[in-house]
């Protein structure tokens, strides 16, 4: 069973796009925008809520800083006339982005409260 490439970044979209825009990866973005046939900011669009939930999560200012930076220049770069900026991409998911945040901040919550009620050091047990 083969799938093709197309089909396999259709796919595995959701996950990787967050890794690429945060990381300002042009070349891979074009690549895949030209296998799918769909503008960059098209890629965005589709997954904008995660990708941007994935921005804002990043350990430094300057960190997600790039990212938002990148998606305003893929922005303007695809959108001659009057391209939307980066708040403009927020309030368009903003329901979506808020639900992403919070449910990742649950995770994380979930995996401190499990990893600290599971390992205790010995004198703490009992």
């Amino acid at each position: 069973m083969s799938m093709s490439t197309a089909t396999f970044i259709s796919l595995t979209g959701q996950k990787t796009y967050p890794q690429l825009f945060a990381n300002a990866d042009l070349k891979v973005l074009q690549r895949i925008s030209n296998e799918l046939e769909v503008s960059i900011l098209g890629l965005f669009a589709r997954d904008s809520a995660q990708i941007l939930a994935h921005i804002f999560q990043l350990q430094s200012p300057g960190q997600t800083q790039k990212g938002l930076d990148f998606i305003n220049q893929i922005a303007a770069l695809e959108v001659k006339t009057d391209p939307p900026d980066v708040l403009k991409l927020v309030k368009m998911c903003l329901v979506s982005l808020l639900g992403e945040l919070v449910a990742e901040m649950g995770y994380q919550h979930k995996t401190t409260i499990v990893s600290h009620s599971t390992f205790r050091p010995k004198h703490e047990a009992g």
